[in-house]
C-alpha cells in the first residue's frame, strides 16, 4: 500500500489553479469476484468536496459492456449536486498505465447519479496490475466552477504619492513656507475676538 504526501508548489499557482483529490481504492481479492456480467461490487463511502461518494465496479460488463470488458463507475451518494472533472486510473508496479478515462459531472446532473465506463478495461488487463492480489483504482476528482469570476482591475502603485508624503512637512527641504492666522469668528451674527494663533506649512514647489 502506497502512502501519499501533500503535494509541493514550486512558485505561486495561478488564479482559478486547483489541485486534483486523488482517492485510491482497493477491491482485495479481485480474482475471486463474481464475473458474470451485471454483478456489481460497491467499495465504501468515502468523503470528497464534502459529499459521499462510491466507486462501483463490474468485474464481467454491465449489461451493455463488451465481451471481457470491465466496467467502472462513480456514484454521488449525497443528495447536493456538484460540478467536478473526474477520472479512474489503474496503473501497473512500474508505474505504467493500463487503463485510464476522464470525465465530468455537471451540475445539471442530479445525485444520487454515476458516471463512468461501461468498457474501461479489458478483464485480462486489469488482472494483470492487480497489488497482493488486489485492483487499485485511483479516482481523481477536481472541482470546476463555470460561473464567470468578475476581474480585479490592476492599478499601479504611483511612486510620487509616497515621495510627496514624506516630503510635506520637512522643513530642512522645504522652499516654500505657508502662514495660516487663525483670526476673528463670527458668532449669532456678532464679531467674536479670538486670540490669534500662527500656523505654519512647509510644502515645495
Amino acid at each position: 500500500m502506497s502512502i501519499r504526501h501533500p503535494a509541493v508548489n514550486a512558485g505561486n499557482p495561478s488564479n482559478g489553479f486547483q489541485e486534483w483529490e486523488i482517492i485510491p481504492v482497493y477491491f482485495h481479492g479481485f480474482r475471486g469476484l463474481d464475473t458474470s456480467r451485471g454483478n456489481i461490487v460497491k467499495s465504501p463511502e468515502f468523503t470528497c468536496f464534502g459529499l459521499q461518494w462510491s466507486l462501483m465496479i463490474y468485474p464481467g460488463g454491465k449489461g451493455t459492456s463488451d465481451e471481457g470488458m470491465v466496467s467502472v463507475y462513480l456514484s454521488n451518494m449525497s443528495d447536493e449536486n456538484i460540478e467536478v472533472a473526474y477520472g479512474f486510473t489503474v496503473k501497473k508496479s512500474d508505474g505504467r498505465d493500463v487503463a485510464d478515462c476522464d470525465g465530468k459531472i455537471t451540475k445539471n446532473q442530479f445525485a444520487p447519479s454515476s458516471w463512468g465506463r461501461k468498457n474501461f478495461a479489458k478483464l485480462s488487463d486489469i488482472t494483470s496490475a492487480l497489488v497482493a492480489g488486489a485492483l487499485v483504482i485511483e479516482v481523481r476528482m477536481r472541482h470546476t466552477d463555470s460561473t464567470p469570476h468578475a476581474t480585479v482591475p490592476f492599478i499601479p502603485e504611483n511612486p510620487c504619492s509616497k515621495m510627496i508624503l514624506k516630503m510635506f512637512m520637512d522643513k530642512e527641504s522645504a522652499d516654500v513656507v505657508l502662514e495660516v492666522k487663525d483670526g476673528d469668528q463670527q458668532v449669532r451674527n456678532t464679531r467674536k475676538r479670538t486670540s490669534t494663533s500662527l500656523v505654519k506649512f512647509y510644502a515645495h514647489r
